[in-house]
Protein backbone atom coordinates (compact mmCIF):
# COMPACT_ATOMS: atom_id res chain seq x y z
CA UNK A 1 0.00 0.00 0.00
CA UNK A 2 1.21 3.40 -0.70
CA UNK A 3 0.39 6.26 1.48
CA UNK A 4 -0.33 9.54 0.05
CA UNK A 5 1.37 12.36 1.19
CA UNK A 6 -1.24 14.45 3.38
CA UNK A 7 0.52 18.27 2.09
CA UNK A 8 1.70 17.22 -1.53
CA UNK A 9 0.99 20.88 -2.26
CA UNK A 10 3.91 21.24 -0.42
CA UNK A 11 6.20 18.55 -1.49
CA UNK A 12 9.91 19.45 -2.72
CA UNK A 13 11.78 18.60 -6.11
CA UNK A 14 13.82 16.06 -5.97
CA UNK A 15 16.73 18.09 -6.66
CA UNK A 16 15.66 20.92 -3.72
CA UNK A 17 15.98 17.88 -1.61
CA UNK A 18 19.28 16.97 -2.86
CA UNK A 19 20.47 20.47 -2.79
CA UNK A 20 19.49 21.48 0.64
CA UNK A 21 20.88 17.91 2.03
CA UNK A 22 24.25 19.21 0.39
CA UNK A 23 24.21 22.40 2.41
CA UNK A 24 23.45 20.98 5.38
CA UNK A 25 25.23 19.38 8.05
CA UNK A 26 22.73 17.48 10.20
CA UNK A 27 19.01 17.36 11.24
CA UNK A 28 16.59 16.41 13.27
CA UNK A 29 14.37 13.53 12.39
CA UNK A 30 11.03 14.02 14.60
CA UNK A 31 7.49 12.13 14.46
CA UNK A 32 4.66 11.78 17.18
CA UNK A 33 3.72 8.46 18.50
CA UNK A 34 -0.37 7.25 18.85
CA UNK A 35 -0.55 9.83 21.95
CA UNK A 36 0.55 12.33 19.46
CA UNK A 37 3.85 13.17 22.16
CA UNK A 38 6.36 14.48 20.03
CA UNK A 39 9.82 12.87 19.61
CA UNK A 40 12.89 14.08 18.18
CA UNK A 41 16.28 13.00 17.54
CA UNK A 42 19.76 15.09 16.19
CA UNK A 43 21.65 13.33 13.55
CA UNK A 44 24.89 14.64 11.26
CA UNK A 45 25.50 12.50 7.41
CA UNK A 46 27.88 12.72 4.81
CA UNK A 47 26.03 13.06 1.70
CA UNK A 48 27.24 10.86 -1.18
CA UNK A 49 25.08 11.41 -4.24
CA UNK A 50 24.96 8.61 -6.90
CA UNK A 51 22.62 9.70 -9.93
CA UNK A 52 21.35 7.33 -12.25
CA UNK A 53 19.72 8.60 -15.61
CA UNK A 54 17.23 5.43 -16.53
CA UNK A 55 14.54 6.21 -19.11
CA UNK A 56 14.30 9.97 -18.24
CA UNK A 57 13.99 9.72 -14.70
CA UNK A 58 16.40 10.43 -12.10
CA UNK A 59 16.90 7.75 -9.70
CA UNK A 60 18.98 8.80 -6.24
Amino acid sequence: MVNQRRRCDRQAAVADSVSMLAKCEGGVLATVNQDRVPYGVTFSYILKIVIKYMAGKVRL
